[in-house]
């Protein structure tokens, strides 16, 4: 533990409390996107969850709080979004526990960017390291991304030409993108690809130590959506999902919890001896 105590982590911690905090406006931005009908409008979002409303309004208080420099009073909303996410999880699962499972995604940066604010920083800090020439390209690449999803779901046609390959799974939302033509579908994919690029290489150029550091808390995530869409397949399609066999598996659950904290464990180890 007295690693932890390092400025590194503390620096770390700074970083990826605001990285995750504007991740999860985005994909809350995205899900209330994904789920308008075809009434959707620049006034009138659409039909969304008043839950996915919450998240988006929660998270963009969140982030305000931390760019202003009010760290605690974003730790508590944080906190309060974990909970209520984990509240949501644990009680969705008896119903539906692929659908539980598959919201695992959410609930990690959650709770990562809960415990990242959590730790004590001086109030701008995470700006202050992140510098306002990474921290506007950050923004600008997340609002891209919602923005190609709402402009695509605007010019959504009465007959879709999808692109199976462009599409994927991750909870509630679905990625899928689709237009009146592949090239318009390739371009909307091409603006993806640039602002994902555009995060990674702006991430790419803070020091060492704390690239190394943020790969550590976030590697796991990405390990636990990997196996989350791996153990559950096509699951939720199958006439098998009626008896909810995933509470027979044993084995899922250590492996959803045992692999992404093995891959935490490795990573510190890696941290600590560099």
């Amino acid at each position: 533990m007295r690693g932890f105590t390092e400025p590194a982590w503390a620096d770390t911690a700074a970083v990826s409390g605001l990285l995750a905090a504007l991740v999860l406006l985005t994909f809350a931005g995205h899900t209330i996107i994904t789920a308008a009908g075809a009434e959707i409008s620049i006034w009138h979002a659409g039909p969304s969850d008043l839950g996915d409303r919450l998240r988006f309004a929660g998270w963009a208080v969140v982030c305000a709080a931390i760019l202003v420099g009010l760290r605690r009073s974003a730790a508590v909303l944080a906190w309060t979004a974990a909970v209520a996410e984990v509240v949501l999880l644990v009680s969705r699962f008896g119903a539906d526990p692929v659908m539980a499972i598959g919201s695992l995604w959410r609930v990690a940066p959650t709770l990562i960017a809960a415990a990242a604010l959590t730790v004590p920083a001086p109030s701008r800090r995470a700006v202050a390291v992140l510098r306002v020439w990474r921290l506007l390209p950050v923004v600008a690449a997340l609002v891209l991304i919602d923005g190609i999803f709402l402009l695509n779901k605007l010019g959504e046609p009465t007959l879709y030409v999808h692109a199976p390959s462009l599409n994927a799974q991750r909870g509630d939302g679905s990625f899928g993108l689709s237009a009146s033509s592949e090239l318009v579908v390739a371009l909307y994919a091409a603006g993806v690809v640039v602002a994902v690029l555009t995060l990674v290489v702006t991430v790419a150029t803070l020091a060492a130590p704390l690239r190394r550091r943020l790969a550590v808390l976030f590697v796991p995530v990405a390990a636990l959506v990997v196996l989350a869409d791996a153990a559950l397949g096509d699951w939720a399609f199958s006439p098998q999902q009626l008896e909810h066999p995933l509470f027979r598996v044993p084995a899922l659950f250590v492996a959803l919890v045992g692999v992404p904290a093995a891959i935490f464990a490795a990573g510190v180890l890696l941290v600590r001896h560099r």
